[in-house]
């Protein structure tokens, strides 16, 4: 699925519901921040579209990222899933939210971006300048938060 999501104060959010304790957790690599059960995708986008394609895969990529990616960026981490979906959500917007159906449990993401430098540069946009690729898959077990590619120039000066 590739999807024109709206981000709204540089971040929209994935979502596999429960209560958030904690609004805003130490970010990881300037990439991502949340809990078990959630996690904001942080954009260089302060306001406007981002480009966002989601693949829910049955097992880890059997590529790493490469220099050769067009990805400025790729992190991965850990979400929890207590119900039979997913939820991306467009901060500060009613419903109704884009939906990952990948059954409950925990799953590995991993987040790859492009452009965020070049989209905060920019400001407030109506056509997307940065790219984003979420994949899922099943986890075993927990994993800390990791960096495969990067830092970005966004990240570098967040």
């Amino acid at each position: 699925m590739v999807l024109d999501l709206r981000s709204k104060e540089g971040q929209y959010h994935v979502d596999a519901g429960g209560a958030h304790e904690d609004d805003w957790p130490d970010p990881v690599a300037a990439t991502t921040t949340g809990e078990d059960n959630w996690f904001a995708v942080i954009c260089g986008t302060g306001w406007g579209p981002v480009t966002v394609r989601v693949q829910l895969l049955n097992q880890r990529p059997e590529t790493a990222p490469s220099t050769a990616d067009p990805w400025e960026m790729v992190v991965e981490r850990d979400i929890v899933a207590g119900g039979p979906h997913m939820q991306l959500i467009e901060i500060m917007t009613p419903q109704p939210f884009h939906t990952i159906e990948a059954g409950p449990g925990r799953f590995r993401a991993r987040i790859h971006t492009a452009h965020r430098a070049q989209a905060f540069q920019a400001g407030d946009l109506s056509e997307p300048v940065e790219h984003h690729w979420l994949q899922f898959w099943p986890a075993d077990a927990p994993a800390e938060p990791s960096v495969l590619k990067g830092p970005d120039t966004f990240a570098q000066n967040y």
